[in-house]
């Protein structure tokens, strides 16, 4: 069933990075976002478009457009689409109770591009809040 328009939701939030999953509104399957920020202001903020199909030129239209709406109003750093992570299978995740997926999910990812960043000790109980950190 197709949606009226594209959703993102934020799943995760901490101090250097962002983790967004996209409802799709010309597709049923999910792709998420990663934004990480190295807090170095001469780099820019790095975002991992992840999904394990070929997102239609209009959908990928609007993550540019989220970016941009997230991002624009930072006045001396820069950011932009650094990859796009072809995973082999849909990611998933137990909501409520399975939320550590997403730091296993993420923390891989960090590991494979950055070599000093990882998330943490985050558990299920810091999601009730804004910020997991």
């Amino acid at each position: 069933m197709k949606k009226d328009k594209t959703r993102f939701k934020r799943l995760l939030r901490t101090r250097n990075s962002e983790f967004f999953q996209i409802d799709l509104a010309d597709d049923d399957r999910t792709a998420f976002l990663l934004y990480v920020d190295c807090q170095d202001v001469e780099k820019p903020i790095d975002i991992y478009l992840i999904t394990h199909f070929q997102v239609s030129d209009k959908s990928y239209e609007e993550i540019l457009s989220f970016n941009n709406d997230m991002l624009s109003m930072k006045p001396t750093r820069h950011y932009y689409m650094k990859d796009l992570i072809l995973a082999d299978r849909e990611f998933e995740y137990d909501f409520p109770k399975g939320m550590d997926a997403i730091i296993n999910f993420i923390n891989q990812i960090l590991r494979d591009k950055y070599s000093t960043l990882e998330l943490g000790m985050i558990q299920n109980k810091d999601f009730n809040y804004l910020s997991q950190d």
